[in-house]
Parts: structure tokens; sequence; C-alpha cells
């Protein structure tokens, strides 16, 4: 059976978004996991244009809307559970469902990156006035 998106990949996929999922349940900070997170997604975005070039499949853009969770881990894990399931659908040689399973954990990073790059601009904001600094002159 042709493999369109090497297993190896895939694997690799999974285990980085288990990990990003326990540090978010750690409790572990927003920037050591958005790194991560961009990694990963940049990865994902690398397969689903892999495989859609390998199957031939284009479909115009689309605009989805997500609804953003609480807590945000939330999306962590519906990513990693969409990835996990596009890694079976790919070994059973369903490629087309491996890459609409990619493209869901896609979107679910985007959203949780979405939203952990808001977080950050906020707290910066907040230190920023705290601290009495301003953009406005005086």
């Amino acid at each position: 059976m042709r493999e369109y998106i090497p297993m190896k990949e895939l694997d690799l996929l999974v285990e980085g978004l288990e990990t990003v999922v326990s540090k978010v349940k750690e409790g572990h900070g927003w920037s050591d996991v958005e790194e991560e997170a961009w990694t990963l997604y940049v990865k994902v975005e690398m397969m689903v244009t892999i495989l859609k070039f390998r199957l031939a499949v284009e479909r115009p853009g689309e605009i989805i809307t997500m609804i953003e969770r609480e807590p945000l881990t939330e999306h962590v894990i519906m990513a990693l559970g969409s990835v996990t399931q596009a890694r079976e659908r790919e070994q059973g040689g369903d490629h087309r469902q491996a890459l609409e399973g990619l493209r869901v954990c896609r979107n679910n990073l985007r959203v949780f990156l979405e939203a952990t790059r808001r977080l950050r601009l906020k707290a910066a904001r907040v230190k920023a006035m705290g601290s009495g600094t301003s953009s406005q002159p005086s």
C-alpha cells in the first residue's frame, strides 16, 4: 500500500501534540507552548499541501468559523484526536479522510495559536500599563 505521507512524520506529529497537551495541562507558560504549537502547525500545513498535491484534490478557499473553546487546551486536544484519526486513516489507505483529519487538526491549531497570541498581547499591554509606560505623547 502506498504511503502518501510517511507514517514516521505522522507519528512525530502525534508525539509533538501529546507533548503540547501535557505541557498545557501542567500549566507551562504560553510562550513555550506557543512556539512548539507553531512548529507543529507548519508541519501539518506541509502535510496537507503534500496530500492535496498527491491526491490532486483542491477545493476553493473556504471560510471556516471555529468557536474559541474554554479552556484553550480543548483545541489542542481536538487537534491531537484529529491527527490520530488521520494517522489511522492513512495506515488504512483512506488518504482523503486522512487529509480531512489533518485539515481539522490544522484549524484547531490555528484557533489555539490565535488565542495564545491574543493572551500574550493582552499580558504585554497590562504589563506596559502597570509600569507607567505609555505610547501617547505627553
